[in-house]
Order: structure tokens, then C-alpha cells, then sequence
């Protein structure tokens, strides 16, 4: 049996051991990705590059290149980059487009120009005719971000990336807050840019994480079934002049926004709203007022055909997405904080129910 050298160490926080744990174990993410993840995890081991090589089967330059990236570049080092070529790649305005149509408007929308094509689901075709681009290029764009037609019932939400970012929902450190009336629910969601060395990750197994938000979504659930029965029997008994205006009155997004901007002065903030209403692209007002606010960033559940999703569809992905990961200590505390809350929320009652 051969004698190798010791290689020389490679030091992991136990936040970056438990990230490449589940890199290493994860059937949704590519197997090149999984390997180099183990070969990290053998090299945080003090494993020699010839054993760790022997045992993966693979070269000794394969691992020491693979050391190296993840030395430069860590944890996110590990997925291929894009090697789009120049003339095939278009532009972020365009593929922003793209991806509205396909959350956003239904095939149906009156907006759009569909006299010629009245199928109700956009496909690779019909959105490259409509934005000038290649069937190819929108295939892209749809990988990207993990899109997949599902009849006229629209998007998969089960297949949908909440970010390009494979480690995104890693980053995800607090609820940042509810704010829940009888048309608008909005959840948000705080993130932060710092290094994986740095996070306080909770020792949750992913049965336990996958509990924790299943309890959570179904208060969602709960929550929306309340809503629904109450718009209706507001309907019946003639209340319309009573009902709330069919958009969120700005002042009350203002100060639910100002709120946790200001408890939440280093993160990013990820606001999820039931439907596309208010978006930067029907409202230009408030793309303009996104973009002097760098720092929030808004999503809203796509839209299916006739009603789209439900908001609490939208929110109950994020959080089994979120889940799939090792979560921050400081989340799982929030969640746990947040359903205790709902719990005794009395759904009778009329006014706002607001988590800052």
C-alpha cells in the first residue's frame, strides 16, 4: 500500500463543514459539484491529495486545481462559471423582460399582443418571437432560474430557484417581518453578505428544519383560508364600499419598509408580495423608488392562469427552499418566534397584524 505525504492544511469553520456536508449529500445539485465538495471536505481533514484522489477516482491535479479555487474563490468556487459566449449572451434588460412575462403575465394579459397565438402558457418560441432573442437563449434564461411551464396552471413552483445564487437561502438571517391584512400579506426576508466562515448555524437536522417550516407554511395556509372566507362574506353582505383599495396605500408599505430597514441596518432586505400588482414594470414610480432603496428588493408570486399563485404558495417555497441548507440560528429563533405569534392571533379580529 503506498505511503503519501501529508498534504498541507486546509482550515473549515464548522459553518463551512455543515455547508459542504449538505453540498455533498444533495441530489438537486450537480454530481461535479458534490465531488468537489468532498474533495474540500477530505482536504479539511489533513487527507493526502494522492489518497484523496485514489479514493474519487479521479488525478492528483484535479484535486490540487480544486483546492486552489476553493482557497480563491470558496464555497461559491465550486459551481462551474458561465461560459456563455459573447454573442450568445443578452442583455440584463432583455432577460429581465423575459422572466416578467413569465412570472407576471399570463399569455392571456391584454397587454401583450397575442391575436396570432392563443395559447395560454408562454414557451421558449413564443417568448423569443416576442423579445427578439434565440429559443436557445430563453432555454438559458429558463435553467437559470429554474423555470418550468406546468400547463395553464403556469410556473412549477416546486422547480423554481428563489436566486441564481446556489447559496442564497445560506444567506437568509432573519424574518425581518409580517405584515398581514385582508388583501395584502407580505412577508420579508433579511440576508447577509457575510462569509460562510462567519455564520452561527443551527445544529437542526433537515427532518427538524423541514418541520419547522412545514408548521410555519401552514399557518400561512391557515391564514389564507381566513382571508379568503372573509373577502367573501364581505362581498355578500354588501360591504364593497368597505373594502380596502385593490393596491397597497404607500404609507403603509413606507413605515412597514422604514421599520426593518432600520432593525436591519446591515441586510438586505427580500419583500414577497401575493401578485404582480405594483411592479416596477406597469408602475414606473416604483421602479424609481427601488432604485434609490439598493438595499430592498421585492418578489412577487407568479402569476398562473386565471388567479395565480397564492401568496402563501410563494411563501411556503422560499421557506422549504431555505430549509434544504443548514439555516442560521437566528432564523430557526424568528420562525419559532413568528409562529408562536400567529398561534394566538385571533383571525376575528379586522385590524393589521404587523411583525417588525
Amino acid at each position: 500500500m503506498p505511503v503519501w505525504s501529508p498534504a498541507s492544511g486546509l482550515t473549515l469553520s464548522s459553518s463551512e463543514q455543515a455547508i459542504l456536508n449538505a453540498i455533498s449529500n444533495s441530489d438537486e445539485i450537480p454530481a461535479r459539484v458534490r465531488v468537489r465538495a468532498k474533495i474540500i471536505l477530505k482536504a479539511g481533514e489533513g487527507i493526502p491529495n494522492n489518497r484523496i484522489a485514489n479514493d474519487l477516482l479521479m488525478k492528483r491535479p484535479r484535486v490540487l486545481h480544486w483546492r486552489r479555487r476553493y482557497v480563491a474563490q470558496g464555497i461559491r468556487g465550486l459551481w462551474d462559471a458561465d461560459r456563455t459566449p459573447p454573442r450568445e449572451r443578452i442583455p440584463e434588460a432583455v432577460e429581465q423582460a423575459v422572466l416578467f412575462d413569465c412570472f407576471y403575465h399570463s399569455r392571456l394579459h391584454p397587454r401583450i399582443g397575442c391575436e396570432d397565438d392563443l395559447r395560454l402558457c408562454w414557451n421558449v418560441h413564443n417568448l423569443a418571437s416576442r423579445h427578439g432573442i434565440s429559443p436557445a437563449s430563453v432555454s438559458r434564461i429558463w435553467k437559470k432560474h429554474g423555470i418550468q411551464m406546468g400547463g395553464p396552471c403556469g410556473i412549477k413552483m416546486d422547480k423554481l430557484k428563489i436566486s441564481p445564487d446556489p447559496l442564497f437561502p445560506v444567506t437568509i438571517c432573519r424574518i425581518g417581518g409580517l405584515l398581514y391584512d385582508l388583501f395584502w400579506p407580505i412577508v420579508a426576508f433579511c440576508s447577509t453578505p457575510r462569509p460562510f466562515s462567519e455564520l452561527a448555524l443551527s445544529p437542526l437536522t433537515a427532518p427538524k428544519r423541514d418541520r419547522l417550516v412545514e408548521g410555519l407554511a401552514d399557518q400561512f395556509h391557515s391564514f389564507q383560508a381566513w382571508r379568503h372566507k372573509a373577502i367573501l362574506r364581505t362581498l355578500l353582505t354588501d360591504e364593497l364600499a368597505d373594502l380596502p383599495r385593490a393596491d397597497l396605500p404607500r404609507d403603509v408599505l413606507n413605515q412597514f419598509v422604514a421599520a426593518i430597514s432600520a432593525k436591519h441596518e446591515e441586510s438586505e432586505i427580500h419583500i414577497l408580495f401575493p401578485s404582480h400588482l405594483w411592479n416596477p414594470y406597469d408602475y414606473p414610480a416604483i421602479g424609481r423608488w427601488l432604485a434609490a432603496h439598493p438595499r430592498l428588493h421585492l418578489h412577487y408570486a407568479p402569476v398562473a392562469v386565471p388567479n395565480g399563485q397564492l401568496w402563501n404558495e410563494f411563501a411556503g417555497h422560499w421557506l422549504k427552499a431555505i430549509a434544504k441548507w443548514p439555516m442560521q440560528a437566528s432564523l430557526v429563533a424568528d420562525i419559532e418566534q413568528v409562529m408562536r405569534i400567529l398561534e394566538t392571533y385571533s383571525t376575528d379580529r379586522s385590524d393589521q397584524l404587523v411583525l417588525c
